[in-house]
């Protein structure tokens, strides 16, 4: 594959089976592009904790592994990939979130805490070059993110 302009859609529904997925579609692409390795792993790791977050917060209900029903609790993922970078837009349609309320934790004491979760957003705010959310009128989350080549 070449690094000229593409997209890639998934649709997943929201539930973590799916998220090894993902995470081989973001790290195959990103390895066809300039990234190193690190910036690889930031790409795939930043990716994982924006959709394990839709999963976990997002939606309710227990069973969503099917698109049947009244419900479409899914995951949409677009990729734009382009010589210079990668855009990665997830979109979910479930609770809102306040995205501009979030608050970078003080990582030294949430280790001394021994806490083991709530590190996401902080992982991806500083994995990523750009990391952008929204809430469009008709109710569909979306979380941007881009990471440039570095040369």
């Amino acid at each position: 594959m070449k690094t000229s302009d593409g997209l890639i859609y998934l649709k997943i529904p929201s539930n973590k089976f799916f998220l090894g997925l993902v995470r081989k579609v973001i790290t195959e692409l990103a390895e066809r592009m300039d990234y190193s390795q690190e910036d690889i792993a930031k790409i795939e790791l930043a990716v994982d904790e924006a959709c394990t977050n839709v999963i976990q917060y997002a939606y309710t209900s227990e069973e969503k592994i099917s698109f049947k029903g009244g419900k479409d609790e899914a995951i949409e993922i677009r990729v734009n990939i382009n010589p210079k970078k990668i855009m990665i837009n997830i979109s979910d349609k479930g609770k809102e979130f306040d995205f501009g309320s979030y608050k970078i934790p003080d990582i030294t004491a949430h280790f001394k805490e021994m806490q083991i979760h709530g590190l996401g957003l902080y992982i991806i705010k500083n994995f990523m070059d750009e990391v952008n959310y929204e809430r469009s009128p008709d109710g569909v989350n979306t979380l941007k993110l881009v990471k440039y080549i570095k040369k």
